[in-house]
């Protein structure tokens, strides 16, 4: 074989083999953040930590909340302004979620127009407070051809004993009265007199159900 001919292989093999590290980089990436708003957890990431968070949270009984962040009228919006504007908006909003919150708080897209914040060390009034917030800035948030976002979302915080789809469900229950009230709104999910959850808050059917199997399936897609 040739020198030339040698040295020609031996750089196209440098070359593939700079492409493999590259595309390993890109599925690591991916797989630990959400690739459409590359700011925010991947689905798998976040429930992985919500389990850890909640174990310890209640083990040591410190407070954690968490809120479910859902946009308003946003297959209205797809219609309206095209799958590309709505593909901007939750990508912006995911950036503002990141950037308003702290860097010891969670966030993910948990799929289609959704989004969960996970508030460690945080009660739920102060979790609503934070939300709040971020309420008052996408009241002005220009993205694309759209000024101002709307958003319903249901903050829920850690009881005794909760699992991590009970606080889910609270939290889903919350977002549900948030958005048949017009949305635009952060609800707090309300607590029995016993500090348990009141179950009957909990919306039709059985919201910690749906709920979990609703997560697995975007998990499984995801993956």
């Amino acid at each position: 074989m040739r020198i030339r001919d040698r040295n020609s292989l031996a750089e196209q093999l440098a070359t593939a083999r700079q492409r493999i590290a590259e595309l390993e980089a890109t599925l690591a990436r991916l797989e630990y953040r959400d690739p459409l708003t590359e700011t925010l957890l991947s689905l798998r990431s976040f429930r992985a930590q919500l389990e850890l968070d909640t174990a310890r949270a209640d083990r040591y009984g410190r407070p954690l909340s968490v809120a479910l962040v859902d946009v308003d009228r946003f297959r209205q919006l797809n219609l309206q302004h095209g799958y590309a504007a709505g593909d901007a908006v939750l990508a912006g909003l995911g950036r503002l979620i990141s950037e308003r919150t702290r860097t010891n708080d969670l966030a993910c897209r948990t799929g289609g127009d959704e989004f969960a914040i996970l508030f460690g060390e945080t009660g739920p009034p102060d979790a609503l407070e934070a939300i709040q917030r971020v309420l008052v800035e996408l009241e002005d948030v220009e993205i694309g051809p759209l000024r101002g976002i709307s958003v319903s979302v249901g903050v829920a915080g850690l009881g005794p004993g909760q699992r991590p789809e009970d606080l889910l469900a609270s939290a889903a229950a919350a977002l549900e009265e948030a958005s048949a009230a017009g949305g635009g709104q952060a609800v707090l999910f309300k607590l029995a007199g016993d500090g348990t959850p009141d179950l009957a808050d909990l919306g039709r059917g059985s919201v910690i159900a749906a709920l979990a199997s609703a997560l697995e399936q975007r998990d499984r897609n995801t993956r």
